[in-house]
């Protein structure tokens, strides 16, 4: 019998049988989830701007490096915004919602080339925050941006790039050296409720000026000071609390506790690292009964993986390596710093300055949405960004960088989609990377229907052949 009556042989175990067969094939032949990052955001540094803001008229050394880009929702709309301070001091405000949507990149939504005015000096902190106290749900409240330069100059934005107030804080020649920080809070230390800017830098200095002795707390009359030593009184300028603290003086002194010892050690088999990757967080402390491993990165790019008890777990091989740079560098036992002034080599001098205090690799914990669990590991080498399992060290997904990055990763969700993403400083300029989960349900679904649809061409075709599946087919039919 030909045609389509050859179905209604085919009985309900059979059936059963092929369902079961294309649900194994399809578990054994399924497709994982995939992670792939996607560039959302590229802000490239000109020539101009180099030449004209760094030292060496190529990159920022340690104390020329930008402050890191803010991801916040500066006017409280539900849009995250993108604030960041380009090398030739341009104030820019990207968002998503400012640029076709087929292309998924950020545009400027606000910008102000008034940061620029300020050629003499650099920026070195830059933070956003509400100025405005906290009152009610409805209430829409709008950040303000405050931006302070190595002058002591402190500027303050609205929400769209609009100068509200600008003040030198210090008017002596005493430039902030490497590090500043700012905090914008809603506290108000008047009647009205204008909030308060905190302002911090460092300074060099010497600083040999003992005004205390070793023992603090001790008698007043054990306090020997220096002959000659100014005392410092807080001056109140127009609602600005000031401490002059540029004379340089020691403000407190005393002894750490001891740390714990040694418990585990492992010798390295490879060369050490030449640029440091690791922080101490005296601050950091374990609750009681719970654990967690050690992961290490070295400058070949192997990440290894020890328990909280000295066992091993896992090591992987990487591409965020570094090594064949530094190893370039330093292959030669002389520094290259002295060899420069005397007519030596002057561009293994600047390589020697873009690794020692330019260059930044990272390894940082990373959540793959906005506030999930940080099981997950982003490694930065020299070339590239990787992220691992940090369950059993597996590679996830690599891309390739165009140039070496210069700082911290800033991790944070800029494209609304509930997942985390990524903002690299990289010598030649800014680039933003989503993390886009790509799913292999479809893929998976679509083999198992085409492997269940081969079957059952297959198992039709045997039994109008040869009978193998139901024998004595005219038995049937009578």
């Amino acid at each position: 019998m030909d045609g389509p009556g050859v179905f209604k042989w085919i009985t309900f175990q059979e059936i059963l049988f092929l369902f079961i067969s294309c649900s194994v094939l399809a578990f054994l032949l399924r497709s994982q989830d995939s992670l792939e990052f996607k560039l959302v955001l590229n802000v490239t540094t000109e020539e101009r701007a180099a030449r004209e803001n760094y030292a060496n008229q190529k990159f920022p050394l340690r104390n020329e490096k930008l402050p890191l880009p803010i991801v916040t929702d500066l006017e409280s709309d539900g849009q995250t915004d993108v604030i960041l301070v380009s090398a030739d001091k341009v104030l820019n405000v990207y968002s998503r919602h400012y640029t076709p949507s087929y292309l998924g990149h950020h545009g400027i939504k606000h910008s102000n080339k008034n940061v620029s005015l300020l050629k003499m000096s650099r920026v070195v902190a830059m933070t956003t925050g509400f100025l405005q106290p906290y009152q009610s749900v409805v209430q829409v409240r709008k950040q303000v941006i405050a931006v302070l330069y190595s002058d002591w100059t402190l500027s303050c934005y609205n929400h769209n790039l609009k100068l509200m107030w600008s003040k030198k804080l210090n008017e002596n020649e005493i430039p902030i050296s490497s590090e500043a920080s700012l905090l914008v809070s809603a506290i108000s230390i008047k009647k009205s409720p204008a909030g308060v800017i905190l302002v911090g830098g460092r300074i060099n200095g010497n600083y040999d000026n003992n005004n205390n002795n070793d023992n603090i707390g001790g008698d007043s009359d054990k306090r020997r000071m220096r002959r000659g030593a100014e005392q410092e009184k807080i001056e109140h300028q127009k609602w600005i609390p000031k401490l002059n603290q540029y004379k340089r003086k020691k403000v407190n002194h005393g002894n750490t506790e001891p740390f714990t010892p040694l418990l585990i050690e492992s010798p390295s088999h490879q060369h050490p690292l030449k640029v440091s990757t690791l922080r101490r967080n005296s601050s950091f402390s374990l609750p009681v009964g719970v654990a967690y491993d050690s992961i290490f990165l070295l400058s070949s790019g192997r990440v290894t993986s020890i328990g909280p008890r000295g066992q091993f777990n896992w090591q992987t091989d990487t591409e965020a390596d570094w090594d064949f740079a530094t190893d370039t560098i330093y292959s030669n036992n002389e520094s290259p710093v002295g060899g420069a002034e005397g007519g030596g080599d002057k561009k293994r001098k600047m390589e020697y300055d873009f690794v020692s205090e330019s260059f930044r690799p990272s390894m940082s914990a990373l959540a793959l949405k906005s506030y999930g669990k940080k099981d997950h590991i982003l490694l930065i080498g020299w070339y590239s960004v990787t992220v691992l399992d940090a369950t059993d060290g597996s590679i996830l997904v690599q891309h390739i960088l165009s140039s070496p990055p210069l700082s911290k990763p800033v991790i944070s969700d800029f494209t609304d989609d509930s997942s985390n993403d990524i903002i690299i400083q990289t010598q030649h300029g800014l680039i933003g990377l989503s993390l886009v989960h790509r799913s292999g349900f479809l893929h998976s679904t679509i083999l198992s229907l085409f492997i269940g649809f081969i079957i059952v061409l297959v198992a039709v075709y045997t039994r109008q052949r040869t009978g193998f599946l139901m024998p004595k087919i005219k038995e049937a039919q009578d």
